[in-house]
């Protein structure tokens, strides 16, 4: 109870003598919560379980963090510290917010770390590893390194030395997380004895000899010997620096791979002794002919095999943590200024593998911390020298990789890296020129590679990119398609200058003489006479023609591939390019670009996905620089009428490409189009998804089971594309002519006597009503004047055949009684759409009738007046039109409108 009314207390505090009272409360509630747990077994009272406390205490430390942690006095923010740390410490006890806990207290070691002067947060830290008795076997191994990592980093700041107190206060907490996990400290520190700067060194060695002091603490005596070694650091070891280059070696070739986890650790161990053996030792002539005979593994060989290796997306995460801490081993020998980035880097890619398998790792998220990884390295080297040869080594290892794999690909992505990273920008365009002109564009995997190293380059050099972009594909895709080569003109030369073969063979030599070469058996044997000559000479050009149109068709297919990829690679780039430097080129120069390649290109299915992905990257691109006022495309039109053309001319393709998606992201991008352009995109959406042939007409066209099914899939996802399109036309437009313009188009589909392109319109009809009633502030009320338009519509669609026409009108009537409640402010007067629903099931014609009769009943109790006549026209067009089960339903809605709402028509 008194835990309960704490948390009506704190919303009225802020600061002062009583949130210092209240944080004094939570500190001392917690302190008694841990006692009583550590010694619940001599408490004569039945056992309260741990659960019980914590629901309590976690709401509390929810607040606290949410609203005190931020407080400016220390004093205030000396008691939130102490009262957060004891309350953490009851929380670990709940596996459920353990890592909300750990979290937490990395995010504040962060301030620290940021804030030099901050002593009470390493008191906070002091007092909650002191309190963890009981639970210190719940520090991760990922947390345990990035504590350690922010507290030796205090230690070792020169620039921001903390005082005398804090430095005290920081080898306390050095001491306490080695009593959880004394190898890993000892491990850690080792580490830091022979990395990074002077300071760090020194720090580290301190920590081992207070880690020494510690004989009373029987965790850390029994590590004393590992101390001691670690500490030896000025003794060389010949040994081990023979063994060290011979290792290396199986380090890069990717056939030793699977040795990567117990070679790691062999090279971290010999690593430690040659830092300890003293970067300033002279080697003998042993160690000299070992690394010379051994031919050691360039550094950036080193760099580029280990990143491959750690982003192996099947490896596991044994196989990822080993090349990680190799990498942390090598990273003098990979570069002497990674020292300081690495420790904190490789941390927290650790941190974020922590209790996570193959199966668990998001593949894309990880990659994007590699590269992320990658280019911090480059920035922390500042050694352009080294960057390129970095390019050089990863072009080289990719020769080495199978075609289509992740590695390669991994390996593309971090070259455009290591690329936009460089600041040579005559190498840079050098290998953006190699990779455009030598891919075989043809082979998909290649030209993804292609495409992502020049758009991970344009990062940081847009223009340049762009611009060899353009230069190279102007020589890839000269024309529509290359011309006929010489081998072509050279074979109707040879066709014409061919005449019939003469009796005993006369023409043989003027043949010869007229440029027709013979064959190596004509040269090196008797001259043939007669008729087998010409049968042979014949037979020889049939065969140079066949080759010819061969090698016509490949010629065509190169072409065609390289137009796809080069539009790719545009719409890739603008992906990647600066927000500040996207908006002045896109039109011309990126977009201007894609619908030339397109239009000049074979209009295959291939160009088609390749064209709509492109507009649709282009269009995701824009929208992510945010609203810049004055822009806009200007090549939008062009680009809605290729697609609009597309549709036109071949209907089902809609279902084929997402090309609903891409006209949904055009859609948002300004200008905005006129009502006639919205209308006419709308008109041809519906009619080619509308139309789509049914489940019945794939299959007649002897179409396999598995297509058949596939276009199911594909048209359903169609559907539900059309419904986003509309509504992002209403959210992007003014609402209420735009939603006048829909009801417009589907006014003919929802009249249909299709009994399917019925059920469809009203699958869509019943998505764009449901978005209008969920955003219905956003929206503007826009379905207000087509109340009675779209009432008289769907209401006679209660009492169809089909069952999920009657499903789909009584939901869509349902958003919009909805909407209408909202729009006169009055309570809906909806009814019951589940019961609604089953009811509709019905087979028996006089059950549906009188369900559609209550939902006639309900509606006119609340219909508006003015929408009366356009009510009733929908109605009488349904009487005029139908003479079904519909028209029976229209006449009964009307008839039950005039009884309801007849007096007030005629007042």
């Amino acid at each position: 109870m008194t835990l309960n009314s704490l948390r009506t207390v704190l919303s009225q505090t802020e600061s002062g003598r009583i949130l210092h009272a209240l944080c004094g409360v939570l500190e001392q509630w917690s302190e008694g919560i841990r006692t009583y747990f550590c010694s619940w077994d001599q408490c004569p009272f039945p056992r309260m379980e741990e659960a019980r406390f914590i629901k309590h205490i976690y709401p509390l430390f929810f607040y606290v963090v949410q609203n005190w942690l931020g407080c400016e006095e220390e004093e205030d923010k000396q008691a939130v510290l102490k009262a957060l740390a004891a309350m953490s410490v009851i929380l670990l006890h709940e596996k459920q917010h353990t890592e909300r806990v750990w979290e937490q207290l990395l995010w504040l070691l962060h301030q620290h770390r940021d804030n030099q002067g901050n002593f009470q947060v390493t008191k906070m830290l002091h007092y909650f590893l002191e309190s963890l008795e009981g639970v210190r076997d719940l520090i991760p191994v990922g947390k345990f390194t990035a504590i350690s990592a922010a507290v030796h980093a205090q230690l070792s700041d020169a620039e921001n030395e903390p005082s005398p107190a804090h430095k005290e206060e920081l080898s306390r907490c050095i001491v306490l997380l080695a009593q959880s996990r004394p190898e890993e400290m000892i491990a850690f520190l080792r580490s830091q004895l022979h990395g990074g700067k002077e300071a760090g060194r020194v720090a580290a060695l301190r920590l081992l000899g207070a880690l020494a002091s510690q004989q009373d603490v029987p965790a850390i005596r029994e590590k004393l010997p590992l101390v001691v070694e670690a500490a030896q650091s000025a003794c060389s070891d010949p040994s081990a620096q023979l063994l060290w280059p011979r290792l290396l070696q199986y380090v890069v070739p990717a056939q030793y791979r699977g040795m990567l986890i117990p070679l790691s650790r062999c090279l971290q161990s010999l690593a430690e002794r040659r830092e300890r053996a003293g970067q300033h030792e002279e080697e003998d002539s042993d160690v000299t002919s070992s690394e010379e005979e051994a031919q050691l593994p360039a550094p950036q060989a080193l760099l580029a095999r280990l990143l491959v290796e750690s982003a192996a997306p099947r490896a596991g995460a044994e196989h990822t943590v080993a090349a990680l801490k190799l990498l942390q081993a090598l990273r003098s020998t990979i570069h002497g200024a990674l020292g300081a980035a690495w420790t904190t880097e490789i941390a927290f890619l650790l941190q974020y593998l922590e209790g996570k398998d193959a199966s668990s790792v998001d593949s894309a998220e990880w990659e994007c911390h590699l590269l992320k990884f990658l280019k911090v390295s480059l920035e922390s080297m500042e050694d352009q020298a080294w960057s390129v040869a970095l390019s050089q080594q990863l072009s080289e290892q990719l020769g080495t990789c199978p075609h289509g794999s992740w590695e390669k690909l991994f390996l593309y992505k971090a070259l455009g890296s290591v690329l936009a990273a460089c600041q040579d920008l005559s190498h840079v365009q050098e290998q953006l020129c190699r990779y455009l002109q030598g891919t075989n564009h043809v082979e998909l995997s290649e030209a993804q590679g292609m495409i992502a190293v020049v758009s991970f380059a344009a990062e940081r050099h847009f223009h340049l990119a762009l611009d060899t972009v353009t230069t190279v594909a102007a020589t890839l895709t000269r024309g529509r398609f290359p011309e006929p080569s010489g081998d072509w003109k050279n074979s109707d030369r040879l066709c014409r200058s061919s005449p019939a073969p003469k009796v005993g063979g006369k023409s043989a030599r003027g043949e010869r003489d007229r440029g027709c070469a013979p064959s190596a058996f004509l040269m090196g044997e008797p001259v043939m006479q007669g008729r087998n000559r010409s049968q042979a000479q014949s037979s020889q050009l049939q065969e140079k023609l066949g080759e010819l149109l061969v090698q016509g068709q490949k010629n065509k297919e190169e072409a065609q591939a390289a137009h796809i990829a080069v539009m790719l690679t545009y719409s890739g780039m603008a992906l990647h390019a600066p927000r500040e430097h996207l908006l002045a080129r896109v039109d011309a120069d990126i977009l201007g670009k894609i619908l030339l390649l397109a239009r000049a290109g074979h209009q295959d299915s291939q160009l088609k996905l390749a064209l709509v992905q492109s507009i649709t990257e282009v269009s995701c691109a824009i929208q992510a620089v945010g609203d810049c006022p004055g822009f806009g495309l200007l090549l939008k039109q062009e680009a809605l009428g290729t697609l609009l053309d597309w549709i036109k001319e071949e209907p089902q393709d809609m279902a084929v490409y997402p090309m609903l998606l891409t006209l949904e992201q055009l859609s948002k991008v300004k200008p905005s189009l006129s009502r006639e352009e919205n209308r006419c995109l709308l008109s041809e959406c519906c009619q080619s998804v509308f139309s789509h042939p049914s489940m019945e007409e794939i299959k007649a066209r002897r179409r396999p089971l598995r297509a058949a099914l596939n276009i199911k899939f594909l048209h359903t996802s169609c559907l539900e594309d059309l419904g986003w399109l509309m509504i992002t036309l209403l959210e992007a437009e003014e609402p209420s002519a735009t939603f006048e313009d829909i009801v417009h188009v589907l006014h003919d589909w929802l009249t249909s006597f299709n009994a399917l392109e019925q059920e469809r319109v009203l699958r869509v009809c019943a998505q764009v009503l449901g978005a209008c009633e969920g955003r219905f502030e956003l929206m503007k009320g826009c379905t207000c004047k087509q109340f009675g338009t779209l009432v008289g519509l769907l209401g006679p669609l209660t009492c169809d055949f089909l069952a999920t026409c009657r499903k789909w009108a009584g939901v869509c009537l349902d958003y919009l009684l909805q909407m209408h409640a909202k729009t006169t402010n009055v309570k809906s007067q909806t009814w019951d759409t589940e019961h609604l629903c089953e009811e509709q099931e019905s087979p028996d014609e006089t059950a549906l009738l009188e369900t559609s009769n209550k939902t006639a009943q309900t509606v006119c109790r609340c219909f508006p007046s003015a929408q009366a006549t356009d009510f009733m026209s929908m109605l009488a067009e349904s009487l005029l039109h139908h003479t079904d089960r519909r028209a029976w339903a229209a006449g009964m809605w009307m008839t039950t409108f005039l009884e309801h709402c007849g007096k007030q028509l005629t007042s």
